[in-house]
């Protein structure tokens, strides 16, 4: 006669579940542990003419506290982007720029926000931009429709109108409406397309920046989406470790009783066993009586076998995986690992830190550089403070190898290629005002004086020749040392 077999799986909560109830949910599509977000804004999609976003941005800012690799991303690209400080350029063009101009945008920039400083207020929007592909400025103005400050409005709690000149935020019960910058439309600040009596009843214009996306006519998309599987692979590879070790390190196990079924009585010594006694003590034993009533027909005492489903843990496997994940993350923002404080030991190293380096800069951060650069530049320097000889620059991270360039301007210095001025500009240093600073040297001797008996360089200027030759070798040293701390 057969042996009859039941076979079951004991859970991380230490449930027996028969190997028949997995089968009838192993085909189910949905996970029952789903928790969605609701969009807040609900019926006004139908009701007030807004369009509703490709992605949830409530969702995208959720998806930066899953993942430690897309939160510093976002962070890092928006501080290398409008983080790093700005200065004003004269425009192209313009041979005799006003200063008045530049100190009427100096003025404004110093003092657009009451406590936080105007590349503070671009880099919370920039922010924004890398999370959820979209970044929000609000412009304020006085009675006078004259511009006098900036503010940041979070991205998830703004909607764009199918219009494309009107937005809405909202935030619990509360609504408020904006404009685009420039438009002509009349608005209220509760959304009502007529005049508006008073200043305080106006709306307010903004400035939106999205990270364009072919799928959406309204809305930017964030780098990362390609990368969300690989955010969420990894966030359930952190889930399995944390179970594993909730439950003191011991696998899921399958359950064999040969000779009976698996009645409620033994699922329920099983169950208590995992569930209590073994984290009470790592060290229990599990001890199960079988009475002559639970004896087979053949007389054969019932077996119970145990057998983990997974004897060890694949730390090296998860360690790859995991890396996998991180990879595809990073490439999808396009930030080298090492400027999110990730350390690759004999891989980024030296050159190829700084090439990588390089190519961020120019294939990430040029272009969202200019993007910022062009909407500051248009809206507010020119479409409101009337400031048009002068342009706001973002400043640049520095790339540069100083080390390797003191080498070279060195070389350069005595092959009489560059005189000391030169190699002073070339290092970032002021010039010296002195003839002989200008000179070509080869080998420490001006080229200028070389077979020249009618110039000569009197005593006073041959002091002070030296001296300046001597200051351009200790700020020669002084950069060389400091770019050799910097690697260290």
């Amino acid at each position: 006669m057969s042996v009859k077999v039941s076979r079951g799986v004991v859970t991380k909560d230490g449930d027996v579940l028969p190997m028949s109830v997995l089968e009838r949910y192993a085909t189910k599509a949905h996970h029952p542990g789903s928790k969605q977000t609701k969009d807040t804004f609900g019926k006004l999609y139908e009701t007030s003419g807004l369009v509703q976003p490709l992605y949830d941005p409530v969702m995208l800012t959720q998806m930066l506290d899953l993942n430690t690799y897309h939160k510093r991303s976002c962070g890092t690209k928006a501080h290398d982007s409008v983080g790093l400080g700005y200065h004003f350029e004269a425009r192209e063009g313009v041979e005799n720029p006003s200063e008045n101009e530049k100190e009427r945008a100096q003025n404004f920039f110093d003092n657009c926000h009451p406590i936080n400083t105007f590349n503070e207020v671009l880099k919370r929007a920039a922010f924004d931009f890398e999370a959820t592909g979209d970044g929000y400025i609000e412009l304020i103005k006085d009675e006078n429709d004259f511009l006098i400050g900036i503010e940041h409005i979070p991205s998830h709690t703004v909607r764009r109108h199918r219009d494309g000149e009107r937005y809405c935020q909202k935030r619990g019960a509360s609504e408020v409406w904006f404009k685009h910058w420039g438009s002509d439309i009349e608005l209220t600040r509760d959304g009502r397309t007529e005049t508006p009596e008073g200043h305080e009843e106006k709306s307010n214009e903004i400035i939106h920046v999205s990270n364009y996306t072919s799928r959406s006519d309204y809305y930017g998309a964030p780098d990362v989406i390609p990368a969300l599987g690989a955010m969420l692979a990894d966030y359930e590879r952190m889930e399995y470790n944390s179970d594993f070790f909730k439950n003191h390190a011991v696998p899921a196990y399958a359950v064999t009783v040969v000779g009976a079924e698996l009645d409620d009585e033994t699922e329920d010594a099983i169950k208590h066993f995992f569930q209590n006694d073994l984290k009470e003590n790592r060290h229990a034993t599990l001890v199960m009586s079988v009475s002559k009533s639970e004896l087979s027909q053949n007389n054969e005492p019932i077996e119970i076998q145990f057998e983990p489903l997974s004897v060890d843990v694949k730390e090296a496997s998860f360690r790859l995986f995991r890396q996998d994940n991180r990879d595809e993350i990073l490439s999808a923002h396009g930030v080298p690992p090492y400027r999110i404080a990730v350390n690759e030991t004999g891989s980024l190293g030296g050159n190829t830190a700084r090439e990588s380096t390089e190519i961020y800069k120019q294939s990430i951060l040029e272009s969202r550089q200019n993007l910022w650069e062009s909407k500051i530049n248009r809206f507010i320097l020119q479409g409101e403070l009337d400031v048009h000889d002068w342009v706001l620059k973002f400043d640049e991270i520095d790339t540069r190898d100083d080390e390797r360039e003191v080498k070279i301007s060195k070389e350069y210095f005595n092959m009489a290629s560059l005189s000391p001025n030169e190699v002073r500009g070339r290092l970032g240093l002021e010039r010296v005002e002195h003839p002989a600073m200008d000179y070509h040297y080869i080998n420490g001797k001006p080229i200028e004086l070389m077979g020249s008996t009618t110039q000569s360089i009197d005593s006073n200027n041959s002091i002070d020749l030296l001296g300046s030759i001597k200051s351009l070798h200790n700020d020669l040293v002084n950069i060389a040392i400091k770019g050799s701390d910097d690697d260290v």
